[in-house]
């Protein structure tokens, strides 16, 4: 999602920022054109990641070590935050897959940054950076991710997810991914 005045996002609907405010989409916005390393199915795809929808997300395929994400804007945008949602977006989703844990992110194909993400997989991480930056490709690689051992118990700190079908023990969690990916001024 690229957000303005303070959030837009690619469908040219209203969108919703991390700090809860809802904002006019700008109508000159094309949709980036996102690639990545892998895609756990085509309903997973890397699109996913920015179609403004908290409820899709992009996910790696398990085997994926280094998982990443790239995007490439139409239009130049200005951002001094970038905010990364895990998959997980709901608590019944919690321990249920892996989540990324840290980052490295490179904006133009300039210099790379390493960033911790929240520890919290439920709360968007929010990367401020140093200065406003014109950011026209975004590439956010995945070095580190947290894959629970399957268990149908509840994920740490947590009240349990609302029963469901077990995860079979032993076997690894679905993979991971990002819900949204967004640039806000």
């Amino acid at each position: 999602m690229i957000l303005t005045e303070p959030a837009i996002d690619m469908k040219g609907i209203c969108a919703r920022s991390t700090k809860g405010i809802t904002a006019r989409v700008d109508p000159e916005v094309e949709p980036p054109t996102i690639t990545s390393s892998t895609n756990e199915s085509d309903r997973h795809a890397a699109a996913k990641a920015m179609d403004g929808f908290q409820n899709t997300s992009w996910r790696w395929h398990q085997n994926d070590k280094q998982p990443w994400v790239e995007v490439a804007l139409k239009t130049p945008k200005t951002a001094r935050v970038i905010v990364l949602t895990n998959a997980a977006s709901r608590r019944r989703d919690l321990g249920k897959q892996a989540y990324a844990l840290r980052v490295s992110i490179s904006i133009n194909g300039g210099a790379v940054t390493s960033h911790p993400l929240e520890k919290d997989e439920l709360r968007p991480t929010r990367i401020e950076l140093p200065t406003p930056r014109r950011v026209k490709t975004l590439k956010i690689v995945v070095l580190e991710q947290k894959r629970r051992p399957a268990t149908d118990e509840p994920a740490p700190k947590r009240k349990p997810a609302p029963k469901g079908k077990p995860v079979p023990k032993g076997k690894p969690l679905p993979v991971g991914g990002f819900a949204e990916i967004s640039l806000e001024k």
